[in-house]
Order: C-alpha cells, then sequence, then structure tokens
C-alpha cells in the first residue's frame, strides 16, 4: 500500500512564534489553487470565543489568512495557520476556565449518542477506544458509562487535567505521533474536530491505521466545504462562517473516501450535520465581487442560513444526508 505523507509540514515558511505559511498537505500545492474567503481583521472572524483566543497569538504579520481550494486534491486550507507553539497557546486559551462556554447551541448529548450508537453497530460490546483530542473528557465519560474501556489524549494540559480530575478519566497530555510512539493498540479510535485542526492531517490519518487493529473502526468527524450551507453564502456573496481560524483544513466527502482509502480504510458510514455555533455572526464578511453589507440584507441572510442550518442540524441521525456543514464518518481498518 502506498501510504502518502504530508506534504505541509516543511514547506511552510515561518513569519513568527505564532504563525506559519502552509500548503495542501497533500500534492504541497503544486496544482492551482483558488481562495474561497479571506480575513482582514480579527473583526471577520464568526465566533466570539475564537476572538477571545486570537489575543492569547496576535494578528498574523502578513496582515490576512486565506482559505485556499487545491483545485488537484480537493483540500480546503487555511493560510497561514498557527505554528506548534502558537496552536498550544490558542488551546490553552480555549479550555481556560475563563473561555469554558458552551460551544454550540445543538445539544452534545444528542450528538455523543448518535456517536455512541454508531460504535456499538460495528463494533463488538466492552471494545477498547481511543480518543484523540479528548478534550475534557465529555465523550470518554459517555463511552466508560456504555461500558467500553476507554482511554484518551490532547494537546492540552488543561484540558486533560479537567478529564482527570474533574471525570476521573484515564487521559493523557500528548497527540496521535505519541501513541504511535507508546505502542497502544486499540479496537476504535475516535477524532472529533481533530483532524481539521492538525498541520498534517494525512500522517494522522496513516498513524491512526497503525494504532486500529485490523478490522477496527476509525471514528471522527471534520468540517465539509461541501456543504449547501456554503454554497448557499457563495450564492449571496458572503464568507461562509464555517471558516475559522482554529482550522487549517477543510473536506468534502470525496476528499475524505480518497484520503482513507490512501491509508487502508473503507467507509462504512458517513453523514452530516449543521450544530448551530453560540454566537456565531451568521452572514460573515462580504467576499470579493459580493453585495455590499447592509441591515436589511444582514435579516435576510442571517435568517436564510438559520433555517437551513436548522434543517441539518439534526441529520446526524439519518442515513444519508452530506450536505450539513460536518461530515461525521465511521470507516474500518481492511
Amino acid at each position: 500500500m502506498n501510504v502518502p505523507l504530508s506534504q505541509s509540514i516543511q514547506a511552510g515558511r515561518v513569519l513568527d512564534a505564532n504563525w506559519e505559511t502552509a500548503t495542501c498537505d497533500r500534492c504541497g500545492s503544486r496544482a492551482p489553487w483558488r481562495a474561497l474567503a479571506s480575513f482582514a481583521s480579527p473583526s471577520d472572524i464568526a465566533l466570539a470565543i475564537h476572538r477571545k483566543c486570537i489575543d492569547a497569538v496576535t494578528w498574523p504579520p502578513s496582515g490576512r489568512i486565506d482559505f485556499r481550494h487545491c483545485r488537484g486534491c480537493g483540500i480546503v486550507f487555511m493560510t497561514p495557520r498557527l505554528t506548534e507553539a502558537g496552536a498550544r497557546r490558542f488551546y490553552d486559551a480555549f479550555y481556560d476556565s475563563a473561555t469554558d462556554l458552551p460551544y454550540y447551541a445543538s445539544s452534545w448529548t444528542d450528538l455523543e449518542r448518535a456517536r455512541l450508537d454508531w460504535i456499538a453497530q460495528f463494533a463488538q460490546a466492552r471494545s477498547s477506544i481511543i480518543d484523540v483530542g479528548c478534550g475534557t473528557g465529555s465523550f470518554l465519560a459517555a463511552a466508560r458509562a456504555a461500558g467500553y474501556r476507554v482511554y484518551g489524549v490532547d494537546v492540552s494540559e488543561i484540558a486533560v487535567t479537567h478529564a482527570r480530575k474533574e471525570r476521573q478519566l484515564d487521559a493523557d497530555v500528548g497527540d496521535i505521533a505519541s501513541l504511535v510512539a507508546s505502542g497502544r493498540r486499540s479496537d476504535v479510535i475516535t477524532m472529533f474536530s481533530v483532524l481539521e485542526h492538525l498541520r498534517d492531517p494525512l500522517d494522522a490519518l496513516s498513524a491512526a491505521a497503525q494504532i486500529v487493529q485490523r478490522g477496527g473502526l476509525f471514528v471522527f468527524n471534520v468540517p465539509n466545504y461541501a456543504s449547501a450551507d456554503r454554497a448557499f453564502c457563495s450564492i449571496v456573496g458572503r464568507a461562509w462562517p464555517g471558516f475559522i481560524v482554529e482550522h487549517n483544513y477543510y473536506f468534502s466527502a470525496t476528499v475524505v473516501r480518497r484520503m482513507l482509502a490512501d491509508v487502508g480504510f473503507a467507509v462504512v458510514r458517513m453523514n452530516s450535520n449543521s450544530p448551530v455555533p453560540r454566537g456565531a455572526r451568521g452572514t460573515g464578511p462580504v467576499v470579493s465581487g459580493g453585495r455590499p453589507k447592509s441591515a436589511v440584507t444582514d435579516r435576510v441572510v442571517g435568517r436564510a442560513r438559520t433555517l437551513l442550518e436548522g434543517a441539518f442540524e439534526h441529520s446526524l441521525l439519518s442515513r444519508h444526508s452530506i450536505a450539513g456543514n460536518f461530515l461525521h464518518v465511521v470507516a474500518r481498518r481492511v
């Protein structure tokens, strides 16, 4: 099997301690690309919690952040992006108690129940689960209560401390590379809202294939730039609020299937939903060539987006929807 290596780690140029340029992780941006959106200042960032976290790393010296679509691979990547040190500062601010706010208005309980139902469909009872990017341990606690043997890692010491002390979970500070180095293996590996944050998602997929036993499961979600919501924003000339400063990469159903096949996984289930963020500025900045903003158009576009998000908010429970803002995937190691 020809396992590709991430192309973006060595290709970037350091701008300062917190920011570096980026390329497509699959081809190194050898193929042409086009810009889908740009941030010119922190005020363009949709979520209040992200605007707060960006204070911990300051604005990039390039003066703007672009979201570029690789025409060859289909991946969308953000440039510049946070360095490893910058990402640690950003996520420590995110998990700090001062910013420990509900991220989505949508129900986490429903989401975790759906994820556990999926695992139950394809894995045996009392399977082992490793959650990469476990955060404060909400999913692991639910999985443990359902009878699974659980372990988690996260890059944030603040989050791991919370998982240990408040939920008495087995968790360590680390990432998927440290898991491979430790020799741990599992029946199931989960990476919820993780791959898009990484600087090297292809290497992470390859590492997941080393951790999951043959026949085991890889369960994860990623932002879907091919969503109905982003298409609507493009039509009305607004930037999609799904483009956020902590996501290095964005995917589509086609891209996900291709990348998984590269490293030895086969998709057994895929669908989507559109969780509704708290405090999001629903219309997004005007893109190049878009209509000028006004209070009336803001209200109209915002209301239309609210209806669209509502239509896909609970579609995770269906089997065939891939038009929501997040793709949810179950893949089997072959």
